[in-house]
C-alpha cells in the first residue's frame, strides 16, 4: 500500500526547511495575500522561488494557499498574482472560493487544485462535484469520523487529504462567522481573532468557562487506521508555529508512517510530540462518540505548554516556580485572563539564586526577564523550543531560479535539442558517433549533461531524451556539446519581459474580459423550495436523496443548494429544476456567480460577510439573478455537543446554541441583533 503523504505548514522559509528536515514529504505556504493565515510571514515571491528550488532538489512538493473569499474589486490583483506565480508554479494551489477556481480553469489552466478544507466538502457527493470543477485533492472537513471516512473512500476517485494533528476549530470549516461578527475580520478571509477560545459567562452567572475551546489534535494512534483506509496525505495544522515543533511533529509522524510495528520508533514519536507546545489532546472528530466531551471547557485557550503563575513583578522581571523545564532561547507567552491580553517573548534573561543561569529544572524558583511589568497571576506557557534555529541555513539557500524544460533527440548523426523557454527554437548539431561496442550513450547521461550549468536565471526540471540508435559518445565531447547548445540559446533568449507569453497572455485575456459589465436583476426564491441541508454526513445521503425524488415526484421543482454536494445530488433531478444558491456556499464575487450558473443555477444570494459596496460590485458583473435570503444565520456551526446555556462574552454580546436536527449540528446564534444587519455594516472592509 503507497505511504500517505506527509504535510507540513511552512509559514516561513525556515519553517519550511525544519519540515523538511523532520521528513515532510510536502509543506504548504502562503504569499502576502489571499491565504487563510495573514497573521503568518507568509512568503514573497523570491522567497517562494528559492523554497521551490530546495524542494526540488530534494524531491519535495510545495503547496500554495490561495484560501479566501475574494470580493469583485480583487480578482484582478488576484489574477495579477496568479500570473506571477505561474512563472515559478508550485506543485497545486489550495482554493477555497468558487470564483477563484473559475479563474484558474478559464484562465491558467496550467495550476493543479486542491479544495481548501474551508470548502466544507464532507461527503461523497461533495467530492464528486468538486471532480467536474478539475480539482485532484479534496482537503476534507476535520468533523468527519474514520466510519465516514472509508465510506467516501470507497465512493471517491480523488485524492483525500485529511489533517492529523494540529489545533481544531470548534465551526464546521468556511461556516464560523463569530470572528467576523465580534470584530470585523473575518476567518474566511484569514483574519479570523479566535474568539472561540476565549472564556465567556453564563448569563445567569452561574458558571464561566471556555465552552467553544476544543481540545488540539493528535492523530498519532490512528497513523495506521488512515493509512489502511487509503488516504492520500496526512496534513498537520499550524503556519504560526515555531521551528521546533514543525520539525518535532515532523520527525514524529514520520517516524509512525515508516516504522509502525517498530516499538522504539514509536516511543521516540510519541517523546517528540509530548515536547511540543499545544493544549491538551484527543483524537478530534474522528470517533463520534467524542463528541460529548471534545470541548475543553476548564483550561485557556492557549496553545503551549503550562509552566506556572507569574508572582511578584518589579524593574521588567516576575518570579516563578517553574512546572517545567526552561532554557535560555525559548520562546514564552503571558496570558492575563482578565484582559484576555497575551504577550510573546524569547527568554534571554533567567536567573536561579540569584546568579544568571542558562537553563532551571522542573520546580525551580526562578526570576524571569520580559521587557514590561507583568501583573502577577498571569499565566506562562512555554510556546517554542530553543535549538531549532533555521536561520542560517534560510540564508545560505541560493536564490530562487524559474523551471524550464529540454527536449533532446540524439541518433548517430544528427542532434536535436529544444528548450521550453524559447518557443520555435531549435538547435541541430551533426555529428558522426560510432556504434557502441560496450557503453552506449544513456538517457541519463545525456539529461545530466544537458541539465548542469543552464543560463542563469532558470534551472532544468525535466529533460526528455530520446535516442535512436546504440552508439558512444565520449563525456568530453557532451560536456562540449552542452557548451555549444547554450551559447545558441544564450544568443537567441529575447528580453526578460518577453519569457513568460502564456502568463502574459492568460492575465490579459482575463482583464480584457473583466472589463465587462451586466446587472444582476434581483428575483425571490420561492417559499416552498427543498432546502439541501448545509451538512449532510455519509450515513444520510440517501435519505436525503430520497426525500428530494418524493418532492420531485409531487410536481415541485424549486431547490436551494447550500454546498457543493447539491449539484451532485441533483445529477439525475428533472430538467427543468430551479436551482437556487445561499449561504454557507459562498457567492462573493461575480466569478463564483458565473461558476454557479454554469452549474445550472437560476439564482444566488450573495456571501453574508459581504460589505454593500462588495455587493453592488458583485451584482453590476453578473447576469445570474440574486436574491435576499432572510433565514437567520448561525454564527458557527459544529458536531461537538455544545453546552446550551445562554452566554455573554462580558462586552454585551448575548449567545444561545440551538439544535438543528436536519444537519444533526449545536449552532451558535446571537440574541442582540440580526447578524446579518451587523455584517454589512463592517465586514470584508
Amino acid at each position: 500500500m503507497k505511504k500517505p503523504e506527509l504535510l507540513l505548514p511552512a509559514g516561513s522559509i525556515e519553517t519550511a526547511l525544519a519540515a523538511f528536515d523532520g521528513g515532510a514529504d510536502a509543506v504548504y505556504c502562503g504569499l502576502a495575500k489571499f491565504n487563510a493565515r495573514e497573521r503568518a510571514v507568509n512568503f514573497s515571491f523570491p522567497q517562494l522561488r528559492t523554497l521551490l528550488e530546495r524542494a526540488k532538489s530534494e524531491g519535495k512538493k510545495v503547496y500554495i494557499t490561495f484560501n479566501t473569499l475574494l470580493k469583485s474589486s480583487e480578482l484582478s490583483e488576484a489574477a495579477q498574482f496568479l500570473a506571477e506565480l505561474a512563472k515559478t508554479p508550485p506543485d497545486a494551489l489550495i482554493v477555497q472560493d468558487p470564483g477563484v477556481i473559475q479563474l484558474v480553469n478559464k484562465y491558467f489552466p496550467f495550476f493543479t487544485l486542491h479544495a481548501s478544507t474551508q470548502m466544507g466538502i464532507h461527503n461523497s457527493c461533495g467530492v464528486s462535484a468538486l471532480e467536474e470543477l478539475n480539482i485532484k485533492r479534496v482537503i476534507l472537513e476535520r468533523q468527519i469520523t474514520l466510519d465516514e471516512l472509508k465510506k467516501i473512500r470507497r465512493k471517491s476517485k480523488l485524492e483525500l487529504e485529511v489533517f492529523i494533528h494540529g489545533s481544531l476549530c470548534c465551526s464546521l470549516s468556511g461556516r464560523c462567522l463569530l470572528s467576523s461578527y465580534l470584530g470585523g475580520t473575518s476567518g474566511n478571509r484569514g483574519r479570523c481573532k479566535q474568539p472561540c477560545r476565549r472564556c465567556y459567562a453564563a448569563v445567569d452567572n452561574s458558571k464561566q468557562d471556555y465552552f467553544l475551546s476544543p481540545y488540539d489534535l493528535d492523530g498519532s494512534s490512528l497513523v495506521r487506521e488512515l493509512s489502511d483506509i487509503g488516504i492520500d496525505s496526512f496534513k498537520v495544522e499550524g503556519r504560526l508555529r515555531g521551528t521546533d515543533y514543525i520539525f518535532k511533529t515532523a520527525r514524529a509522524y514520520r517516524l509512525l508512517i515508516d516504522h509502525p510495528d517498530d516499538f522504539e520508533a514509536v516511543s521516540e514519536a510519541r517523546k517528540l510530540l509530548e515536547s511540543s507546545s499545544m493544549r491538551e489532546t484527543s483524537t478530534g472528530f474522528y470517533y463520534k462518540r467524542d463528541y460529548k466531551n471534545i470541548i475543553n471547557r476548564n483550561r485557556s485557550g492557549v496553545f503551549g505548554i503550562e509552566a506556572g503563575i507569574a508572582g511578584k513583578s518589579r524593574n521588567g522581571t516576575f518570579a516563578l516556580r517553574s512546572q517545567i523545564r526552561l532554557h535560555l532561547g525559548d520562546r514564552l507567552r503571558l496570558v492575563n485572563e482578565r484582559t484576555r491580553e497575551d504577550i510573546s517573548f524569547s527568554l534571554t534573561r533567567l536567573e536561579e539564586n540569584g546568579k544568571r543561569v542558562i537553563k532551571c529544572r522542573p520546580g525551580a524558583q526562578v526570576v524571569i526577564g520580559t521587557a514590561p511589568d507583568v501583573p502577577a497571576g498571569c499565566r506562562v506557557y512555554k510556546i517554542g523550543e530553543n535549538g531549532f534555529d533555521y536561520r542560517t541555513a534560510a540564508e545560505s539557500l541560493r536564490p530562487g531560479r524559474y523551471p524550464a524544460t529540454l527536449t533532446v533527440k540524439a541518433s548517430e548523426k544528427l542532434w536535436k535539442v529544444t528548450f521550453s523557454r524559447l518557443p520555435g527554437f531549435e538547435w541541430i548539431e551533426e555529428t558522426d558517433f560510432s556504434p557502441a561496442e560496450k557503453r552506449p550513450v544513456t538517457q541519463e547521461s545525456i539529461a545530466e549533461a544537458f541539465s548542469s550549468a543552464p543560463l542563469e536565471p532558470w534551472r532544468i526540471d525535466d529533460v526528455k531524451v530520446e535516442i535512436d540508435g546504440s552508439f558512444f559518445v565520449p563525456g568530453s565531447l557532451l560536456k562540449d556539446m552542452r557548451r555549444k547548445f547554450w551559447s545558441a540559446v544564450k544568443a537567441q533568449m529575447p528580453p526578460f519581459d518577453c519569457w513568460f507569453g502564456e502568463q502574459s497572455n492568460a492575465l490579459e485575456a482575463f482583464l480584457n474580459a473583466d472589463k465587462c459589465d451586466t446587472l444582476s436583476p434581483e428575483t425571490v426564491m420561492p417559499r416552498e423550495a427543498f432546502v439541501i441541508p448545509a451538512f449532510i454526513c455519509e450515513d444520510d445521503l440517501n435519505s436525503v436523496i430520497h426525500e428530494l425524488e418524493i418532492y420531485f415526484a409531487s410536481g415541485k421543482r424549486a431547490v436551494c443548494v447550500t454546498s457543493f454536494h447539491g449539484f451532485a445530488m441533483l445529477k439525475t433531478a428533472p430538467r427543468d429544476v430551479r436551482i437556487f444558491v445561499r449561504f454557507p456556499l459562498p457567492v462573493a464575487n461575480h466569478l463564483a456567480a458565473g461558476l454557479l450558473a454554469e452549474l445550472g443555477a437560476e439564482a444566488f444570494a450573495p456571501e453574508v460577510e459581504l460589505d454593500a459596496e462588495a455587493k453592488q460590485q458583485l451584482f453590476s458583473k453578473t447576469s445570474l439573478a440574486h436574491f435576499v435570503d432572510d433565514t437567520p444565520v448561525p454564527l458557527l456551526v459544529t458536531r461537538a455537543a455544545l453546552d446550551r446555556t445562554r452566554r455573554t462574552d462580558g462586552s454585551g454580546n448575548t449567545f444561545s446554541v440551538r439544535y438543528d436536527s436536519s444537519e444533526k449540528t449545536s449552532q451558535l446564534f446571537s440574541e442582540n441583533t440580526d447578524p446579518a444587519s451587523e455584517f454589512e455594516k463592517q465586514l470584508l472592509l
